[in-house]
Order: structure tokens, then C-alpha cells, then sequence
């Protein structure tokens, strides 16, 4: 007996929802200081039962250390309807459909892909909508899924600031109503099975090796490139702890202006993890350096190794770790 030719149970029948896996996704390769900070929160969930059936979701951020799931900030809980149509006379998965709560803002709508039996994973096709709706539909590769078949979905949210989306994790459930009576069978009431959630959030540990130029130097503080640097990467509430070491570099061959020329670096200043209280006394710091040392000037930059650390996450690893900020020094 295959899965279409299994009996099928009543319509209104209790579906089961199953959180799979959850994980946080770095900016692939950024280039940028606008895209180091980037990261993905991508979840898979098992919905087993009605193939018309309904299910809710919601995505929680920042979620305190030591708090339940529901603590930290809400993202819009989602209530979600599938629906089937028949191809070849097999029922199979056609869309699903996602109603955000009211809101003020219209929410953020994640990217869906399902898991096809064959092991694969394709998206589905988001179907076009008003900018300001609160509802949205995909639609299932044609006959790919059978419905009663156990459907994996993976969600993704993009382009979370690292900062201010300092970790993750998803609840969910199902949804489904009763007749109201034995006599009545108007639907009543939406009903809800217990929530569903992994145990902790997941939260983004980035390390990008690649230098990145944040702009020449300069002392003031007002157009510092690494004052300009922190702020566009720490914008957020709780703020995250900062890390920096500062290295001043120049070409060992004096006038090697090359990209891969060898480099002699000279330390400079080393900050542990702390609450970051401007940039004017690091700029400051950094001066006197200079000017005590006298380092050699031509073709010289200043090197940053920075780390931003959330108060959220307990394990004291850092969000984000940029290894090379590069600052060209003036002559």
C-alpha cells in the first residue's frame, strides 16, 4: 500500500509539529563592513497529520541566558495553512499559506525550502503580494510531495544584523477547531497543542579573516574610520562588549607598496572585553604610541583586530571577530 492509497483520516484531525534543527548562518565571504555583521537564522520543522491542516510559529531574538523561550524580543507570530491538489489523482502538497499577527510594522518573511523525498532541497515560489499585506503564499514544486507524507520545511530569515538580532530560536505548534457540539458541527474556538521548542537559541559566532579597509586615518574623532566602524557594527540594545588589539604595520622593504608585501607589525594596544565608551581614547592611545615610537611612516597602515561579545550568550564566545580592519596611515 502506498502513501495515496492509505485510508485518510477526518480533515479536523490533530496534526503533529516537530522542531528539527535550528542554526545561525555567517555572511558568506563578506567584503564589506556592511555585510560582516550579517548573519542567517535558519530553522527545519516536521509537520506530520492533515495535509490542509494549520500550524503557528513564532521566532524569538535576543532571548536572555537562564529565560524561557518566550522571554527577548518577538518576532510576529505566524499562523500557517496548508493546502493539497490533485495531480494524477494523488493528493499532493500545493501551498502554504502564512498570516503574520497584527503588528505596526510589516513583518520580516523568511525564504521556505522543503525537503524533497528524494533528499534534495528546493525552494518554494513566493507568490507575489502587496508590500504593506499581512499574508503570504508559497507555492510546492508540482506533485513533488504526497500529501500525509511527513513534510520538512526549512525557514530562513536573512540579514539579521548581528548586533541587534544577538540570537534565535523558534516555537511552534498546531492549530486546529472542533465541531461546537455533537448536534452542532459549526467550527468553534481555534484550538492549540502544547509549543513546541528547542532548549536553547542558537546564536551567531562569525570569524572573518579577510582584511577589510575601513578608510584612511585620521585623529578626529568625529570622522575616526574606526569610530565610524563600531558604531555601524554595534548598533544595539543590550550592547555587546568589545574586544580590540591595534597593530601598526609597514612593508618590511620600505616603498613595497605591493598588496602581498611581507609586513612588519609592531604591537600597540591591547583592549579585553569590555563596554565599549568611544573611540577618543583608543585614538588618544594611539597617538602617544605613534609619537613616542616614531614608526616608519611610508606606505604604513594601522591594523584592528576586533570582537564584539554578547551579554546574551553564556558561553563568553564572540559574535563576530573581524582579524584585519586595515586603516592606511598619512604620511
Amino acid at each position: 500500500m502506498t502513501a495515496s492509497d492509505a485510508p485518510r483520516p477526518p480533515t479536523d484531525a490533530r496534526a503533529l509539529i516537530t522542531p528539527l534543527d535550528h542554526r545561525a548562518d555567517p555572511a558568506p565571504a563578506p567584503a564589506s563592513l556592511r555585510t560582516a555583521p550579517t548573519w542567517a537564522y535558519v530553522v527545519r520543522i516536521l509537520y506530520q497529520g492533515d495535509p490542509r491542516g494549520a500550524f503557528g510559529l513564532r521566532i524569538n531574538i535576543n532571548v536572555p541566558p537562564d529565560l524561557p523561550p518566550e522571554a527577548g524580543r518577538q518576532h510576529p507570530a505566524f499562523s500557517a495553512r496548508l493546502d493539497t491538489a490533485a495531480i494524477d489523482g494523488v493528493d499532493c502538497f500545493a501551498s502554504l499559506t502564512l498570516t503574520a499577527e497584527p503588528g505596526a510594522a510589516p513583518p520580516a518573511w523568511p525564504a521556505i525550502a522543503v525537503l524533497l523525498p528524494g533528499g534534495e532541497t528546493a525552494l518554494l515560489a513566493l507568490q507575489p503580494a502587496a508590500p504593506e499585506a499581512r499574508t503570504r503564499t508559497w507555492t510546492f514544486p508540482a506533485g513533488a510531495i504526497e500529501a500525509w507524507l511527513g513534510l520538512v520545511l526549512q525557514l530562513t530569515l536573512p540579514d539579521l544584523h548581528i548586533a541587534r538580532q544577538q540570537n534565535a530560536i523558534t516555537r511552534c505548534w498546531t492549530e486546529w477547531t472542533e465541531p461546537t457540539s455533537a448536534t452542532d458541527p459549526t467550527p468553534g474556538p481555534v484550538q492549540r497543542s502544547r509549543v513546541q521548542s528547542f532548549p536553547h537559541p542558537v546564536a551567531p559566532h562569525s570569524l572573518v579573516a579577510a582584511a577589510l579597509d575601513i578608510g584612511p586615518w585620521t585623529d578626529d574623532p568625529a570622522a575616526n574610520p574606526l569610530a565610524g566602524a563600531i558604531a555601524a557594527l554595534a548598533p544595539a540594545d543590550p550592547p555587546p562588549g568589545l574586544a580590540l588589539t591595534v597593530r601598526y604595520a609597514y612593508p618590511l622593504q620600505l616603498g613595497d607598496s605591493a598588496p602581498d608585501a611581507p609586513l612588519a607589525e609592531l604591537p600597540v594596544l591591547l583592549l579585553p572585553p569590555q563596554a565599549y565608551g568611544g573611540a577618543a581614547p583608543i585614538i588618544e592611545s594611539m597617538a602617544a604610541w605613534r609619537q613616542s615610537t616614531a614608526p616608519a611612516a611610508l606606505d604604513a597602515r594601522w591594523l584592528f583586530d576586533l570582537s564584539l561579545f554578547s551579554p546574551l550568550d553564556p558561553t563568553g564566545s564572540p559574535l563576530l571577530t573581524l582579524a584585519r580592519l586595515v586603516s592606511a596611515v598619512a604620511d
